[in-house]
């Protein structure tokens, strides 16, 4: 099962930003991810991790500041 964690960080100058940390499946077959990288894709940058296999990614965030998350299960949130 996929997590994603959204933390908002209070800046200066009323700038809202926030960090985000997820975790990709524990599949133990899927191989390791290549790291991070950042994608052009004119006119715009992302930055993303990479599976091998499938060249795709689950997480992603580009130079307009959005964000956003593959999840895997759908079902209750847990709180």
């Amino acid at each position: 099962m996929c997590t994603v964690t959204i933390v908002p960080i209070d800046r200066a100058n009323g700038g809202k930003t926030f960090r985000i940390a997820m975790n990709r499946d524990e599949l133990r077959t899927r191989a390791i991810a290549q790291p991070p990288c950042v994608q052009q894709y004119d006119p715009h940058q992302a930055v993303m991790p990479i599976d091998p296999d499938s060249r795709g990614t689950w997480i992603g965030a580009n130079d307009m500041g959005i964000a956003a998350m593959l999840l895997n299960e759908i079902g209750r949130a847990h709180v």
